[in-house]
């Protein structure tokens, strides 16, 4: 999590948002299959 914190903050610097937009799609995708994952664990 750390590391795509980073990767999103270089993003930032180089000023590419449409990167940016795309790593956050995939952040939070990620965050979403990980929620699913848990849930499906703990049913």
């Amino acid at each position: 999590m750390v590391e795509s914190q980073a990767e999103l903050e270089r993003a930032r610097e180089t000023g590419n948002p449409k990167k940016m937009a795309q790593k956050q799609k995939k952040l939070d995708r990620a965050r979403e299959e990980l929620q699913d994952a848990q849930n499906t664990l703990y049913q």
